[in-house]
């Protein structure tokens, strides 16, 4: 007679490798939306420096042309003169944990910075 079903011990087994895979793909899953959610910034600076140009158009200056943006991940804070600007994006909450890259900026010229460990040019690709 063939008895059907698992054994405690080869379950035991699948569980232990199905809790290796989450314990090294978290990680990685993390990472993953933390780089995404610095990609959508990046299209969120660009289009308030458009709308900032637009402005500038119409009433030859910058100031007041935007007000201060707030988000789940990110604090964008237009800083605005008459001839120029810098819009920074401050990462908060679990974005927080963007050591890499941190504060990311734009100006009137389309410089790109960013204040973290990895160079400009990186957090901005």
């Amino acid at each position: 007679m063939q008895k059907l079903g698992f054994t405690l011990m080869e379950l035991l087994i699948v569980f232990v490798l199905i809790g290796i895979l989450g314990v090294l793909a978290y990680p990685a899953y993390n990472k993953h939306l933390i780089k995404a959610r610095r990609i959508h910034i990046r299209s969120v600076l660009l289009d308030m420096a458009a709308k900032m140009e637009k402005h500038y158009i119409v009433e030859n200056t910058y100031v007041g042309a935007l007000g201060e943006l707030n988000d789940e991940y990110y604090r964008v804070l237009p800083v605005a003169k008459k001839d120029g600007y810098v819009l920074k994006a401050i990462p908060k909450g679990s974005q927080e944990k963007d050591r890499s890259c941190g504060v990311l900026t734009l100006d009137q010229d389309g410089r790109r910075g960013a204040v973290g460990k990895k160079d400009n040019l990186g957090c901005w690709l």
